[in-house]
């Protein structure tokens, strides 16, 4: 799939942490594209998903929570994060925590 992207003008490419082998897919897409590509890997729930996202290639980490312990990783990791906010408390609290995008989610009234 990955592939067919690029042949057709993709390069941002974005690997979630449900994919089968998600590690090895990570890895494998950035062995074989290297800069050609701004890979990434989103869904993260668990701190130590972020280094192990970045050890594999990724150059930028999406989350869908708010956890801090899992921003912070996610910011320690170096990489350009984006972390999910839904509330005004959790848009300044991932702010707070260094992220470089809020991902402000809305949800109908």
């Amino acid at each position: 799939m990955v592939d067919a992207l690029v042949a057709g003008g993709v390069t941002g490419i974005e690997i979630t942490y449900s994919t089968p082998n998600a590690e090895a897919v990570v890895s494998s897409v950035h062995s074989h594209y290297g800069d050609e590509i701004v890979l990434g890997w989103v869904t993260l729930t668990a701190p130590a998903q972020a280094e192990s996202a970045r050890a594999a290639g990724a150059r930028f980490l999406v989350s869908s929570i708010s956890e801090p312990g899992l921003v912070k990783a996610m910011v320690a990791s170096g990489l350009l994060t984006m972390a999910r906010a839904l509330t005004p408390t959790e848009v300044y609290q991932v702010y707070q925590l260094g992220t470089d995008v809020v991902k402000r989610f809305s949800r109908d009234l």
